[in-house]
C-alpha cells in the first residue's frame, strides 16, 4: 500500500474518526515489545528500524553499515523479512536463483553487500547466520520484532516526514507510541536534511539517544542520458522519489506511483512504456523496482527501457562516528561473550 498522506497532516478529520483502533494497535504492539526476548545469538546482532510503517531509508541504512563493516575487516550476514516474498525461510538468499517474488525486493538489493538470509521467524534467522561463518548480523526492519535480542538498535527516520501526526496506525505511521519506541532505541539515523530535523535533535537530546546525520547521495550518470523523464516507483512513499528527482535535476513529464513492493504485471509495463512514448521521455525508477522487472517479455522490455537511479547513504562528515560506535560494540562482545 502507499503511504496515507494524512498521516503526515496535522488534525486530520480521518486521524479523529480512527484513534481508537490506533490507540488498540498502539498497545497491543507496545505490549509485544515488552517482552523478553527468547533467543541471544552468539554474535552481534545490530537491528536497523524505523518507528513507522511506510519507507524512511532503512535499507540503504542497513547497506552503508554493511559496508563500514566490511571496511572494519567483519564478515556481515543480513537478516531480513523478505516482505512481499513467498519463502517464509529460513533460506539464504541466491541472487541468481530466487526473484523477487520468492525472497522480496529489498533482499534482491541487500545481497550485492552480503550474505542474506531471508527469515519470517527472525529466531531461526539468527541460527542460520551463525552457521555461515559470520560475525555479526544486520538486520533490516524488527524494531518491534521481540524474540531476537538485539545488541544495537538504530531507528532511522525522515529528516523532512519525521513522525508524521504523531497517531498510530491506522491513524498515523507510528507502530506504537513514541515514548515506548524511544526506550528500545540506541542510535537515530537521520536521513536528509528537512523540516523535522530540529525537532528530531531535540527530542534525541532529551531521550538521550546519539544522533547520525545522513542523507542519500545519488549516482547523476544517467541524467545525461535524456531532457525529460516518466518515473514510475513502488515504495511506502513514492512522491518523495519524485521530489527527489526534481531536486537533483531530473524534469518529470510524468510519474506514477505504486504501493510498497509492488509486484509489476504486464499491464503495469504496457501502462509505463505507453507514458515514455506519449511523452517522448525516458523512463527511470529505483534500484529496488528494478529488481522485479523479469518474469515475462513485456517485464524484461520495461527493464531494459528503464533507467535506475541508484543512492547510497552516505553520513555526514565521514563514517568515523558510526565506526567507533560498531568498534565498542564488538570489543563489548569480546570482553563478554554475548553483548549485555
Amino acid at each position: 500500500m502507499k503511504t496515507p498522506a494524512f498521516w503526515y497532516v496535522v488534525s486530520d478529520w480521518r486521524s479523529f474518526v480512527l484513534a481508537l483502533p490506533a490507540w488498540l494497535y498502539g498497545l497491543v504492539t507496545a505490549k509485544r515489545m515488552a517482552l523478553k526476548p527468547r533467543f541471544q545469538s552468539r554474535i552481534p546482532v545490530i537491528c536497523v528500524g524505523n518507528f513507522t510503517a511506510g519507507g524512511a531509508g532503512k535499507t540503504p541504512a542497513a547497506m552503508a553499515i554493511a559496508k563500514i563493516l566490511v571496511k572494519m575487516g567483519k564478515t556481515p550476514v543480513f537478516l531480513t523479512r523478505g516482505f512481499g516474498g513467498s519463502l517464509t525461510g529460513p533460506i539464504e538468499v541466491n541472487r541468481s536463483r530466487h526473484k523477487a517474488s520468492e525472497v522480496g525486493d529489498e533482499a534482491l538489493l541487500l545481497v550485492n553487500i552480503a550474505r542474506t538470509i531471508v527469515a519470517q521467524d527472525r529466531v531461526a534467522g539468527a541460527r542460520l547466520a551463525e552457521t555461515l561463518n559470520a560475525d555479526c548480523i544486520v538486520m533490516d526492519d524488527g524494531l518491534q520484532n521481540p524474540h531476537l535480542f538485539k545488541d544495537l538498535r538504530c531507528v532511522v527516520v525522515d529528516g523532512d516526514a519525521g513522525w508524521g501526526n504523531g497517531y498510530c496506525v491506522p491513524a498515523g505511521p507510528l507502530r506504537a507510541p513514541l515514548a515506548v519506541q524511544w526506550r528500545h532505541t540506541d542510535l537515530l539515523i537521520i536521513v536528509g536534511e528537512g523540516a523535522m530535523v530540529e525537532s528530531l535533535l531535540m527530542q534525541a537530546a532529551t531521550e538521550g539517544v546519539p544522533v547520525l546525520g545522513t542523507k542519500l547521495v545519488p549516482d547523476l550518470e544517467i541524467l545525461n542520458k535524456a531532457n525529460t523523464w516518466v518515473a514510475y516507483a513502488g515504495l511506502g512513499m513514492p512522491e518523495k522519489f519524485f521530489r527527489f528527482l526534481k531536486l537533483h535535476g531530473f524534469t518529470l513529464a510524468s510519474s506514477q506511483a505504486f504501493g510498497d513492493h509492488h509486484i509489476y504485471r504486464d499491464e503495469d509495463a504496457q501502462l509505463l512504456v505507453s507514458m515514455s512514448k506519449k511523452s517522448d521521455a525516458q523512463l527511470v525508477t529505483t534500484a529496488k523496482d528494478a529488481v522485479k522487472l523479469t518474469g515475462s517479455p513485456a517485464l524484461d522490455a520495461l527493464g531494459k527501457k528503464s533507467c535506475v537511479l541508484r543512492v547510497e547513504l552516505k553520513v555526514a562528515g565521514g563514517d568515523t562516528l558510526l565506526e567507533n560506535r560498531l568498534a565498542k560494540l564488538f570489543e563489548s562482545a569480546n570482553n563478554t561473550g554475548p553483548c549485555h
